[in-house]
């Protein structure tokens, strides 16, 4: 039979060792919490970081976006700027001087003296002005066609071997806002007209 303080003994030893158990699972307990808030907190802010790194790209990709979607437009409004500047300059715009010796048909209404007066004065076309001497038109509407020969050679009591027309059809031009002289001509080369006016025609030489 057991003695009472034997018994007492080892109880006391039991009850220690199961007081250093518990504190040994206590303090264990403890660190793993410690661990697991510490490994929480350490990721915390690099999961936070993550959306401004994010941010920070989509800024620094954001110019080269609007860089690539303003460059067409540019491009387009550069073309449109660069269309409405083009002009069209037709093949009869310049100076031009009533050479002398005009060829005439069967029938004139000018007397050598208006011939004189006419020979030698100078006649320009451009897209803003057509005159001849004091006769001057502003913004004139040039209505163009063509004539072939055997309408040219009916129209006409003319030697027609004495104009030298090399080429048909002529281009023919009324200009709308310009009386009397050189309010119609004919286009016989690039540097040369042809004026038909009182029975005569009279041809025109380039000067620029």
């Amino acid at each position: 039979m057991i003695k009472k303080g034997t018994l007492f003994i080892i109880i006391s030893i039991i009850s220690v060792s199961m007081y250093g158990c518990s504190n040994k699972q206590a303090t264990a307990d403890k660190q793993a919490t410690v661990e697991k808030q510490a490994t929480a907190e350490k990721q915390a802010p690099a999961e936070k970081q993550a959306p401004t790194e994010k941010q920070s790209t989509t800024e620094k990709e954001s110019p080269t976006k609007k860089q690539v979607t303003t460059s067409p437009n540019n491009k387009t409004t550069a073309s449109k700027e660069s269309k409405n500047k083009t002009v069209v300059k037709e093949g009869f715009y310049g100076e031009w001087i009533i050479k002398s010796n005009p060829v005439g048909s069967s029938v004139t209404a000018y007397s050598s003296e208006d011939v004189k007066n006419i020979v030698g004065k100078k006649i320009t076309y451009s897209k803003v002005k057509a005159s001849y001497g004091t006769n001057i038109c502003t913004s004139p509407v040039y209505k163009k066609s063509s004539i072939s020969r055997s309408n040219f050679e009916g129209g006409y009591r003319v030697n027609f071997s004495r104009l030298n027309i090399a080429n048909f059809p002529l281009k023919y031009v009324v200009v709308d806002g310009l009386s009397g002289i050189g309010n119609q001509f004919y286009v016989k080369d690039a540097n040369t007209l042809l004026l038909f006016s009182g029975g005569y025609f009279f041809e025109l030489d380039r000067l620029n």
